[in-house]
Order: C-alpha cells, then sequence, then structure tokens
C-alpha cells in the first residue's frame, strides 16, 4: 500500500503526546476529517484488541481495532470499511523522546493513494493533524 508519511516535533513529554494519541476518542480533536469515535469493545480501552467506530465529515464511517500497542512508543490500528475483513487503511504513530521534545513519525497506509491527488489529499489532512495535536500538548 502507497503510504503517506508525517514527522512533528513536540515540545511535550512522551507520556502525553503518548497517551492523547492513545485515547482514540480524543481523535477529533485533531483530525479535521473525524467526527466521533467511540469504543465499541466490552469494557473499554484496553490497549491492543480495542476496537472502536469512527465517523468521519466527508467519507465512510469504519470499524477500527488496535493491533499494536507499545506505551511511549507505538500505536497502531487498522481501518476496516463495510465489514470487510481486510484493513482499508493501516494508521501507525512512532514516539521517541529526545531531551524536552517528542518525535512523532505517522503513516497512513492505503491503497487509494496510488491516486496521487488522493495521496496529496492524505498527506495534507495528516500535516493538519500532527500541527493541531502540537498545539495541544504545547499549550
Amino acid at each position: 500500500m502507497p503510504q503517506v508519511v508525517v514527522l512533528q516535533q513536540i515540545k511535550a513529554p512522551v507520556e502525553k503526546v503518548f497517551s492523547f494519541v492513545g485515547n482514540v476518542e480524543t481523535h477529533p480533536r485533531i483530525a479535521p476529517f473525524a467526527k466521533e469515535v467511540r469504543i465499541t469493545s466490552p469494557g473499554g480501552h484496553k490497549g491492543a484488541g480495542t476496537r472502536f467506530h469512527q465517523v468521519f465529515h466527508d467519507r465512510p464511517e469504519c470499524d477500527s481495532e488496535i493491533k499494536v500497542w507499545q506505551p511511549h512508543s507505538r500505536i497502531v490500528w487498522h481501518n476496516f470499511v463495510g465489514g470487510s475483513a481486510k484493513p482499508a487503511q493501516i494508521i501507525s504513530y512512532y514516539f521517541e523522546q529526545v531531551g524536552g521534545v517528542t518525535h512523532v513519525l505517522h503513516t497512513v497506509d492505503n491503497e487509494a493513494y496510488e491516486n496521487q491527488t488522493l495521496h496529496r489529499g492524505g498527506t495534507e489532512e495528516n500535516i493538519a493533524e500532527l500541527g493541531n495535536l502540537k498545539r495541544l500538548m504545547e499549550e
């Protein structure tokens, strides 16, 4: 799958940044395309295996599952559309603390990004997302 890659440096502790991103219900606060996220797993959020439902402003809703949960280091989830067993997107966040700065590497794998127009749009959306994350974390 073609990949969007965005990097951001945030002057905040890695624990704070990881915690915010890991609380997927906060996603609409940073992602302009996200309207609502709600945990659907029985018992709520529990790291890897947590399932959640996402509603967007301009695209089909999806069901998602956190596949990788490495505290303060990495989060990966898969987005499934229309009941498919194959993920439409693979969303990854990597975190690294260097001094007083958290480096965030965010990737989105999506077959639709073979289309350059969609790839540019996805890149712009995810640059905005990490810019919003930086603003919130540095307040």
